[in-house]
């Protein structure tokens, strides 16, 4: 088993690299003298050529941060910086919330704003800043980060050594003063902006510095080059390309830039989803960079090279245990430490919201847990080309849509694909002997075909309807509604159109079992609204307040909160109940824990419906109360 080893060692090597060796190998390369004056000796200037401090405009992109922007526009308009020096711009990228009223507030001191009436994205928000602007020296900052007052002064200080043209501020996390402010893991985040800060420190003293943190840095205007408008990670790009050109990022410990722990776990995913997909546009567009004859840019690159590949070699490390677990022994108790391992993961991910989860070890665990999930996630999307989502762009019809239930958190939609495709997976294979019996019993039952093909319709882009074709076993004879037309599934016109081998599967729900095809195919969930045919769909869309809103945001479901309490539709009330039910089950949707909670007990539930061949007869009044989202 050399092999095994060999291969799970590499693996771990490559994990561990961007946290543990790179660091060490950082430290390896000789330091290079930058000869930034010290804070309280006076600057030179050299910038201005005149011994006055250089112009500095002030870019802030924005969309809906009217909970932020006043404090960002008075923290900035504060900084110890002489204001006739000083320009703030915001560009407001189709704020909705009051954005650009804050803002137009400060038009008496100098703040200009610049709007778009649709969003486009932070990119686009930046090009357009910096075309509106005119100043010597660019600071580009986000809407919720603070400098400290003398933050400004000293990125400036900064560029004064000679070859420095990019000045990054240290970015630090600290703790709100509001009582509001909540963060899923603010000791975890704290400490990896910690680590990340000495290594940037480490990184810039031996010319390895590449990029920045949005937050803060400052770059002379004349080294500027502006990025693609599609491009996701701006603040790295900007950086990273003059730095390509030859010219020096410094970074200074002392002029610091803080921002609130990220307030949600939802936030922090998606984010973190941005920054995966931004790295593999990155370094798809400057893979030159990548060469061994500079390596105090080859090695950084290679950093975020494999951090962001980093879910990938866990899985293959996984996939290897396994293979090994299976063909030696010696190996068994390596798989099973690895699968307690992920097991504890999902546990810390699972507290999220609890007491238990607030301490420091579990924050730290589903820090790191939820990261690689996230980077993966954004790594899948890259390589299908899935990159709209990430700065979504309002389309003509979005004030449509404004009404319709909001968008299911993205972890929460990343673990419930999880559970999607690991169930139907399992599924499949477990009832594959009965799926061939149901198979062959049909076939010597009736003339026709074994599977029936039904169009269906799930949630298509911006929560249309989009059909697709769902699996069943056939348990109707063959063109059963050639003269009656689309009738209800528990309809008395259904006497005499079902077999008897049909009678059976749908007492039992055997029909439904190759739909779990259709789940592995993304068009259906495990646990989600039942679909309905498009012939259906209109009339019910017009009769039921909610129909769509049920459907909007949830892929059709094998079973459901709706199927475990009532039974085949067989007129429009009934439809009704169910879609009160299925609202329940969505607003469950919003809470990693709520969702798992109530994943698991309509799963049992199924088990009991199904086995009892009574459909949801068998749930009592009382047992209709989901479980609790706290």
């Amino acid at each position: 088993m050399t092999w095994a080893f060999v291969s799970i060692g590499l693996l771990g090597l490559l994990f561990l690299f961007p946290y543990v060796i790179y660091p060490l190998v950082v430290r390896l390369f000789k330091t290079t003298r930058l000869d930034v004056p010290a804070s309280d000796t006076p600057s030179p200037l050299r910038l201005s050529g005149q011994g006055v401090l250089p112009s500095v405009a002030v870019l802030i992109p924005a969309h809906n941060e009217a909970r932020t922007l006043r404090g960002k526009l008075n923290n900035s308009l504060n900084l110890d910086y002489p204001t006739d020096r000083l320009k703030l711009l915001v560009c407001s990228d189709g704020s909705t919330d009051g954005t650009d009223d804050i803002t137009a507030a400060f038009s008496h001191r100098g703040v200009t704003l610049l709007r778009t009436e649709v969003r486009t994205g932070k990119a686009t928000a930046v090009v357009r800043l910096f075309d509106a602007s005119d100043g010597e020296l660019v600071l580009f900052t986000d809407a919720s980060a603070r400098l400290q007052p003398d933050c400004l002064k000293r990125l400036v200080d900064a560029l004064d050594a000679p070859g420095v043209a990019i000045a990054v501020a240290r970015y630090e996390v600290r703790p709100g003063t509001s009582e509001d402010d909540v963060s899923p893991n603010p000791q975890a985040e704290a400490a990896y902006w910690g680590f990340e800060a000495r290594l940037r420190q480490a990184e810039a003293e031996r010319d390895m510095l590449l990029g920045a943190s949005g937050a803060g840095y400052l770059i002379r205007r004349d080294v500027v080059t502006l990025p693609p408008k599609d491009t996701i990670n701006d603040d790295f790009v900007i950086p990273f390309t003059a730095r390509l050109a030859g010219h020096r990022v410094a970074y200074v410990h002392d002029a610091v830039v803080t921002e609130t722990p990220t307030e949600s776990t939802t936030t922090q995913y998606r984010r973190w989803v941005r920054i995966a997909y931004g790295n593999w546009q990155m370094m798809a567009r400057h893979a030159a960079a990548f060469s061994l004859r500079r390596p105090r840019v080859a090695l950084p690159f290679l950093r975020k090279l494999t951090r962001t590949l980093g879910p990938w070699f866990l899985l293959a490390g996984v996939i290897t245990l396994a293979v090994a677990a299976a063909v030696s022994d010696a190996w068994l108790w390596p798989a099973v430490s690895a699968a307690g391992g992920a097991a504890l993961a999902a546990t810390a991910i699972f507290l999220d919201g609890t007491n238990p989860g607030a301490l420091r070890l579990v924050q730290l665990t589903r820090f790191a847990a939820l990261a690689q999930i996230a980077y993966f996630h954004g790594s899948l999307r890259f390589i299908f080309g899935q990159g709209k989502g990430i700065w979504r762009r309002a389309d003509d019809n979005e004030a449509l849509v404004l009404d319709r239930p909001a968008p299911i958190p993205a972890h929460v939609r990343a673990a419930k694909r999880f559970v999607d495709v690991l169930g139907a997976t399992v599924a499949l294979i477990v009832f594959a002997p009965a799926m061939a019996v149901v198979g062959l019993w049909i076939k010597l039952d009736s003339p026709g075909n074994v599977f029936y093909v039904q169009e269906r319709e799930r949630p298509g882009k911006s929560g249309r309807p989009r059909p697709f074709r769902m699996f069943k076993f056939r348990s109707m004879v063959m063109n059963a509604e050639a003269t009656t037309g689309p009738v209800w599934a528990a309809s008395s016109p259904n006497a005499g159109r079902v077999t008897k081998v049909g009678h059976f599967i749908r007492k039992y729900h055997l029909d439904e079992l190759p739909q779990f095809i259709n789940v592995l195919l993304g068009d259906m969930s495990i646990v989600g609204p039942r679909p309905e045919r498009p012939f259906f769909t209109r009339i019910l869309e017009e009769q039921v307040p909610g129909y769509s809103d049920r459907i909007s945001q949830l892929k059709p479901g094998i079973t459901g909160w709706a199927q475990v309490h009532v039974a085949s539709d067989t007129t429009v009330d009934s439809v009704k109940e169910k879609v009160m039910h299925d609202l329940v089950y969505l607003a469950h949707c919003y809470d990693l824990g709520s969702y798992l909670r109530m994943e698991l007990y309509v799963l049992w539930r199924t088990v009991f419906v199904m086995l009892s061949g009574k459909g949801a007869a068998l749930t009592s009044s009382r047992e209709r109360r989901p479980p609790s989202r706290q």
